[in-house]
């Protein structure tokens, strides 16, 4: 990098250190929502036109406006705004592999030897929806692995994982000071959210890298679910023994059989860190939302599949003021949506305000294919 775009990104980084009047949109239900940015189904992965209107049918019935914007097939990864509608964009920093540790491929790909590509949202991308656009000096974040919310008291909350704090430490003592200490960048990085420093989170690399909106749902009021697998042999003999599919069984072969026990007990210590850390500050309740397979396809390859994904949904509240939570489908296997509705009720879902047009396929579902605002 040349002298004169170093000037300019390091004027940058200090004059935007207080431009953030507002933290991130909650993705917990604790606000208003109007609108849900999302690809269309038509960037990327091919979602069938059936699925796509009776997503737009789901969130029009809570008073929520699909609006199509087709930059990216998960646009939840890049696409942010805050507590008041604004446009976000992320941080601009250069295509350092460093600076974006962490990030799915989509979002960040290095090629080596000082080539990479960056998919970002910047403020002339989203000029046509007459948005006002802020810009965060430093942090750059990736949608389905960070978490936003609101506690009890109104304070906003965000969680993501260590390895997105050591690439944007890496930036700040590259940029702005090499001497800086890990207190001094974490109370820069929360001015720059605009949360306070002991309400930014991040969980331990040794917790994996997998999106936290695969196993976490964030819901008002401190609240946080977070999937339990050690009921899932239970919940899905409960819910599926008069099914005529054969998910049940599918479920029961990779669970109990030995195929795939190195992921599944990693999981396991994987929800108890997160757990553990998490607990401190929030409440959470376990629940079983998501169920594995083992199974044989058509051309005789037997592996594990995810195909039910209950956490990978969007939760808010309309304007009669009633929670509403629209999620993914369990196909051919209604049982299971109607267990996940009566955990729901428990926590004040009427059951009309409970919906299942999403499609969901190991690690993408209906969360990861918009974004939420006011």
């Amino acid at each position: 990098m040349n002298k004169i775009p170093l000037l300019v990104l390091l004027i940058t980084l200090c004059a935007s250190a207080f431009s953030m009047q507002y933290s991130l949109y909650p993705e917990d239900g604790s606000v208003e929502m109007n609108y849900w940015y999302y690809s269309g189904g038509q960037s990327g992965p091919q979602i069938k036109k059936e699925v796509i209107e009776d997503i737009e049918k789901a969130f029009r019935s809570e008073g929520v406006e699909p609006v199509v914007f087709a930059n990216y097939s998960w646009m939840q990864d890049i696409l942010f705004f805050d507590e008041v509608g604004n446009f976000v964009e992320l941080a601009n920093l250069p295509l350092n592999e460093e600076y974006y540790d962490g990030l799915t491929m989509g979002v960040f790909e290095s090629f080596g030897w000082g080539s990479a590509e960056l998919t970002r949202v910047s403020g002339d991308d989203f000029f046509p929806y007459d948005k006002k656009v802020k810009s965060l000096s430093l942090a750059f974040l990736e949608g389905g692995a960070t978490i936003t919310g609101k506690f009890a008291n109104g304070e906003s909350y965000l969680i993501a994982y260590e390895s997105r704090f050591n690439g944007m430490a890496k930036a700040y003592r590259d940029l702005m000071s090499n001497s800086a200490d890990t207190e001094e960048i974490h109370n820069y990085l929360a001015n720059d959210l605009n949360v306070k420093p002991e309400n930014l989170i991040f969980i331990p690399t040794k917790a994996g890298s997998e999106h936290l909106d695969l196993f976490m749902k964030a819901l008002p009021g401190g609240v946080i679910l977070i999937d339990d697998p050690s009921r899932r042999v239970e919940v899905a003999s409960s819910a599926l023994k008069n099914s005529s599919s054969n998910t049940l069984n599918n479920i029961m072969a990779y669970e109990e059989g030995d195929n795939y026990s190195w992921q599944k007990n990693n999981y396991k210590k994987k929800i108890n860190l997160v757990t553990s850390l998490l607990e401190k500050k929030f409440k959470i309740i376990s629940i079983t939302g998501r169920f594995f397979e083992y199974f044989t396809n058509v051309n005789g390859v037997t592996t594990g599949q995810e195909l039910i994904n209950f956490f990978n949904g969007v939760s808010g509240v309309n304007k009669q003021g009633n929670p509403f939570y629209i999620t993914n489908m369990a196909e051919n296997d209604p049982e299971l949506e109607d267990y996940w509705s009566k955990e729901l009720s428990v926590l004040g879902f009427d059951s009309k305000n409970i919906h299942y047009p999403g499609e969901y396929s190991n690690g993408s579902g209906l969360d990861c294919m918009g974004s939420p605002t006011i």
